[in-house]
């Protein structure tokens, strides 16, 4: 038990009153001691806003999208909402989705097909990025990269290292932020997520190899 204070004379004893508390000031003892706030330990802080940092949605800008085509799989509205591209236009998105129409920036769309774990790569903190470069035995280095500059190979090993470790079942999904948010997938229900995020890979390829040669 902590040590009581020993008794003053009560004529010259002093009294005041911190966080709706009355406290005792004894002889010769500083009041500015007792009242002046404490400083936050750094690393207590330093942890703290690691743990919010992760919990957050990050947006980010002017990212190297991936092609979107008709009919692709995509989740927006910071994971809430899941649906099928219906049509480009400029840089917005026309998103069917629950039998609705969302026109959506493309920064804010991810295919559900390049999703790690429930979240996009380009939404991660760097500290979550190294994490899962972590876990599939990668080069931390390319946590400053996006998506859109990753190689195929890397985006590829990444994919494959976090279907191995997910236990959704296909077509679905659960978000990070702590709240399960399943998503569906209302086209090619007789594939696996694995067969799907296959078949994107290939296309993606695909599709850089024709940039290429017409670049040629």
């Amino acid at each position: 038990m902590p040590a009581k204070k020993p008794e003053t004379d009560k004529d010259t004893e002093e009294w005041i009153t911190v966080g709706g508390k009355k406290i005792r000031i004894d002889a010769g003892e500083d009041k500015e001691d007792i009242t002046r706030e404490k400083l936050p330990s750094a690393r207590g802080e330093k942890q703290h806003n690691t743990k919010e940092a992760q919990k957050m949605y990050k947006k980010r800008y002017n990212l190297i999208k991936s092609p979107f085509k008709t009919r692709d799989e995509v989740v927006f509205a910071e994971y809430n909402k899941s649906g099928v591209i219906a049509g480009l236009n400029g840089d917005k998105i026309n998103i069917l989705s629950e039998g609705r129409m969302y026109p959506i920036q493309k920064n804010n769309v991810f295919k559900k097909s390049e999703l790690l774990g429930g979240i996009h790569w380009d939404t991660m903190t760097n500290v979550d990025r190294v994490l899962i470069l972590k876990s599939s035995n990668l080069p931390t280095f390319y946590n400053k990269q996006n998506w859109g500059n990753l190689s195929h190979e890397i985006r590829e090993s990444l994919l494959k290292n976090t279907l191995e470790k997910n236990t959704s079942p296909a077509g679905t999904t659960t978000s990070t932020t702590g709240i399960h948010n399943p998503i569906y997938n209302p086209i090619n229900e007789e594939k696996t997520v694995t067969d799907r995020i296959a078949d994107e890979m290939k296309r993606q390829h695909s599709d850089t190899d024709k940039d290429t040669d017409k670049k040629e």
